[in-house]
This record gives C-alpha cells, sequence and structure tokens, in this order.
C-alpha cells in the first residue's frame, strides 16, 4: 500500500479548513492492552486540528513488535 504524501495532505486538507502539522518523529511507540508495544522507526507523522475535534496523528512507517515493555533488544 502506497503512503499518502505529506504535503498533497495537507493542502487537501487546509482546503476542508483542518489544520495539518508534520511533526519531526524519531520513533513512535504504541502500548498495546495486551501488553504488547509496536514501534515505528523513522515514521512519518502528521498532526490533524479541526475546530470542535479531537486532536487526531497519522503515522506511516513499518511497525515492529516488542515483548516486554518496549525494551530494545539490541543491547551492544
Amino acid at each position: 500500500m502506497m503512503g499518502l504524501n505529506p504535503r498533497e495532505l495537507r493542502r487537501a486538507l487546509k482546503r476542508m479548513g483542518i489544520e495539518a502539522e508534520e511533526l519531526n518523529a524519531v520513533k513512535v511507540s504504541i502500548e498495546t492492552s495486551d501488553g504488547k508495544t509496536l514501534e515505528v522507526e523513522s515514521p512519518q507523522v502528521m498532526i490533524i486540528r479541526a475546530k470542535g475535534q479531537s486532536t487526531m496523528i497519522y503515522v506511516v512507517g513499518e511497525p515492529r513488535e516488542r515483548q516486554g515493555g518496549g525494551e530494545s533488544d539490541d543491547k551492544r
């Protein structure tokens, strides 16, 4: 599946009155209720705001699953 170009997404959202901001992130970690941690290295992250609506974060990248609290298993 192809990702969206952040610039094109920002332009389309602006036409609809929605503000979008690209965030320069190094890593995104998501902890699930069953104890798993998903990590995305070098993600594309967009913060999207609309009046009267919650903030949404749009993350593009390949997730890797980590077990047990998200500690890296590379301990060199």
